[in-house]
């Protein structure tokens, strides 16, 4: 269990229920999952489509209190989607995080949904950043793997380490893909050095039972946010969880 970090907003919540019993299989996933975070793996999570593999991330997420960032990928994204942005901010452009960045540096998971909707030409900007935690960045830092970046530090200062535009991954980032299996379901297949990053598991669907409890669900924290979408001031995903 991680202690409460500086944005506890972006911890999920309304996945777990205090007074539901989990199921046999969804422990089994779960502690599959822990696993592989504690060895330090990055998780993909294939299944036929459908909101058990979302629901199992973001449960694991909500159980730990990780924080949490979501990206989902189609084919429109693009690189800077996955890197920096350029946003006009009091009439100044600024490069704005995205998700991918903002784990990374923050030591959250990110959750990567739809992989296989993705251009090839857009895959490798994530491919650097999963195998060796490094990404160089539109505004001209760096991302800097966690032991790289220590060692550096014992000859350099911290001023001389910021004029140079390094900045440190942090041991703690963690990435949850989902995806469906192409074949049979429409897609772009993953390249074997992309698909060698991650930790394979199958979610197979739950019974009939367990599909209904999850459809349910899951339409009402969608009903929420639409309503909540609409008030100004209330447009973050994560606000439907804080109840």
């Amino acid at each position: 269990m991680f202690e409460n970090g500086k944005n506890p907003e972006l911890v999920p919540r309304g996945f777990l229920r205090s007074d539901e019993e989990l199921s046999n299989e969804t422990l089994r996933h779960l502690r599959w999952i822990h696993r592989k975070v504690e060895l330090s793996q990055d998780i993909f999570l294939l299944g036929p489509p459908g909101p058990e593999k979302r629901h199992l991330a973001m449960a694991y997420c909500e159980l730990t209190n990780r924080e949490t960032e979501i990206v989902t990928l189609t084919r429109d994204t693009t690189e800077s989607d996955l890197k920096q942005r350029r946003e006009i901010v009091n009439g100044s452009a600024l490069f704005m995080n995205q998700p991918p960045v903002r784990a990374a540096l923050e030591g959250r998971i990110l959750v990567i949904d739809g992989i296989e909707a993705a251009e090839r030409n857009v895959l490798p900007t994530l491919n650097n950043l999963l195998e060796n935690r490094e990404m160089q960045l539109e505004d001209g830092r760096f991302l800097v793997n966690p032991r790289t970046f220590d060692e550096m530090a014992k000859n350099m200062s911290s001023e001389e380490m910021t004029n140079r535009g390094l900045l440190r991954v942090s041991e703690d980032f963690r990435v949850i893909t989902i995806s469906v299996p192409v074949p049979p379901y429409s897609g772009y297949t993953l390249d074997p050095p992309l698909r060698s990053r991650f930790q394979g598991h199958v979610v197979e669907p739950g019974n009939i039972e367990e599909l209904y409890v999850s459809s349910v669900r899951i339409s009402i924290i969608s009903h929420e946010y639409i309503t909540r979408s609409n008030t100004p001031g209330t447009n973050r995903w994560y606000d439907v969880f804080l109840q």
